[in-house]
């Protein structure tokens, strides 16, 4: 798996999975803060926006294999009401609340999960880090904002938004935006949504933190819709 800027520049270089983690966590250390290169990452791989790849011993050299396209930003759909997303570039908050405000719609609620630096259990969490099938997630989400506009079918519009890849202490893992003609449906139909999608998109969460880090099915057991 590998990475390219808008530039072109190859930033990707695969790297064993036995070391991937505490490689990712030295690489953000000894890459991106000393240098002020970001640094991108997936499963196996690490790199650098200047066109480097992480050796795993606090070391970038230059690296020319063949490569894959960048991630894109999540973009608002260019008809309907509802908009739905999975992706590794950070997810757009602001742009999510404005694009759910309709003139016929007085209510508008937004939620924002990002990521903080404990859990239960847990302390000094420093990242997180998402995986997910587009194939299976986008349809999970499609499911649970129809399910909202059974259950309201006054809503206006609706966002559901999730990033995949590392997600840096405070930024939004999660975006759940809903507009409403008035303030019950607005606020009923968002925590419904926030709430079901947590409990039914196939979606794999890495904490790491002080003492070690895990995987797991996001923070709860898989239900079928």
């Amino acid at each position: 798996m590998r990475w390219r800027t808008e530039a072109g520049v190859v930033v990707g270089s695969v790297v064993s999975e036995r070391h991937v983690a505490e490689d990712k966590r030295c690489a953000r250390i000894y890459g991106a803060r000393a240098t002020g290169f970001p640094v991108h990452s997936g499963p196996n791989w690490i790199g650098r926006d200047d066109g480097t790849r992480w050796n795993g011993d606090r070391s970038w050299s230059a690296y020319d294999g063949p490569v894959e396209p960048q991630p894109h930003p999540i973009l608002p759909p260019s008809e309907g009401d509802t908009w739905i997303g999975v992706s590794g570039t950070p997810l757009p908050v602001a742009e999510a609340a404005a694009w759910v405000v309709r003139p016929d719609c007085g209510g508008l609620v937004l939620f924002s999960g990002t990521a903080r630096d404990h859990a239960p259990g847990r302390p000094d969490v420093t990242y997180l880090e998402y995986e997910a099938y587009d194939e299976y997630v986008v349809p999970s989400l499609h499911a649970v904002a129809d399910e909202a506009r059974v259950r309201w079918p006054v809503l206006g519009r609706v966002v559901l938004l999730h990033r995949t890849g590392v997600v840096e202490l405070a930024d939004s893992a999660v975006v759940v935006a809903v507009s409403a003609p008035h303030r019950p449906e607005a606020f009923a139909a968002a925590r419904f949504c926030i709430d079901t999608l947590k409990a039914t998109a196939p979606i794999w969460k890495r904490e790491r933190w002080a003492g070690g880090e895990s995987w797991g099915l996001c923070d709860h057991e898989l239900v079928e819709r």
